[in-house]
């Protein structure tokens, strides 16, 4: 309350920072009384709620970005500076919402196009879940089922595939039949969600017509999707051959999206070695999989722990079994 307002700048910043009429008049006065200068820069910032110098950089072209932040920053109400998370900047929703508002008046394809660009590169930064609000908001169709194909990398260990089903149906139907990226993620989810006989369909079709070009993911996703689609059929060997990872083969990368198409890789390839009669081989992996994982989930997890209870019935450890499946309990 103003009352208790230290002093007059402190007042203005407590009317700013609540959600009425009066802050939003407010903030379009206090935005009225910059520098042409910063202006223009919180106006094509304003696309991302999220920023750090070098997004704002990238969306204004300014090299003095990280100056500007701070400057924006010391004005009562614009930006809150965090201290944790990635990104260091955040714009005050009242603040954004009165900018986004007039860049989308006075510039609409600028609008489309920043907010695009800023999609992409949160893309680019392992952030999918941001990248696919800016890539509709921008109408960046591409950019969403890229996003889309790293969100349902992700549910393949974390069993949650309401986002990446929530994004799916955003897309334009020419899209969906069309786009690389959207038919792997339709693929992984009818994988995920155990709708076996419609993504053995899907995996078909995108193995008989795979694309001529493919990025890095797209090709670990489909290599993944091939190794599945023949453990399906029976073709252990040959799903354990596919998988098998050396030294210049393709293995994922770092990161939540790759993290959990990995955990997945491993607990297929374990599967597959379980039903083909190798289970030294599949305690030397899980044990090698569990030193190198990073970013555990739990269902990733339940997954290694069914592959090892399995591993120790088939050596006849009831007793080791047993620890693994209490230890899956407790989870």
């Amino acid at each position: 309350p103003l009352s208790r307002a230290a002093g007059s700048q402190e007042a203005f910043a407590t009317l700013l920072h609540g959600d009425t009429a009066v802050g939003s008049y407010l903030m379009g006065q206090a935005l009225s009384c910059t520098s042409e200068e910063l202006r223009s820069f919180l106006l094509r910032t304003s696309v991302s709620e999220f920023l750090d110098a070098t997004l704002a950089q990238e969306l204004t072209g300014r090299s003095d970005a990280g100056l500007l932040l701070e400057l924006a920053r010391s004005q009562p109400g614009f930006l809150h500076r965090l201290s944790g998370g990635p990104w260091p900047y955040r714009y005050h929703p009242m603040f954004r919402a009165l900018l986004l508002a007039e860049l989308m008046r006075s510039a609409p394809e600028d609008a489309r196009r920043l907010s695009a660009l800023a999609a992409a590169w949160f893309l680019g930064h392992g952030d999918h879940i941001r990248a696919a609000t800016l890539s509709a908001q921008g109408g960046a169709w591409d950019v969403l089922a890229g996003a889309l194909l790293e969100g349902s990398c992700v549910a393949l260990a974390t069993g949650d595939w309401i986002w990446v089903k929530t994004e799916l149906d955003r897309l334009p139907q020419l899209l969906k039949n069309s786009n690389v990226d959207v038919r792997l993620s339709s693929a992984l989810m009818k994988v995920g969600t155990g709708a076996r006989i419609e993504a053995m369909a899907l995996v078909s079709a995108l193995l008989r017509t795979p694309p001529f070009t493919q990025t890095r993911r797209q090709a670990e996703v489909l290599r993944f999707l091939e190794s599945w689609l023949m453990a399906e059929l029976g073709n252990q060997r040959q799903a354990i051959s596919i998988l098998d990872v050396g030294p210049d083969d393709l293995a994922p990368a770092s990161g939540s999206a790759s993290g959990g198409l990995w955990s997945s890789w491993q607990q297929l390839q374990a599967a597959c070695l379980f039903a083909d009669g190798s289970p030294a081989r599949i305690q030397a992996m899980l044990d090698n999989f569990a030193t190198s994982s990073t970013e555990p989930c739990t269902r990733g997890e339940l997954g290694e722990l069914e592959i090892r209870a399995w591993t120790s019935i088939v050596a006849g450890d009831l007793h080791a079994a047993l620890h693994e499946l209490d230890r899956a309990a407790a989870i």
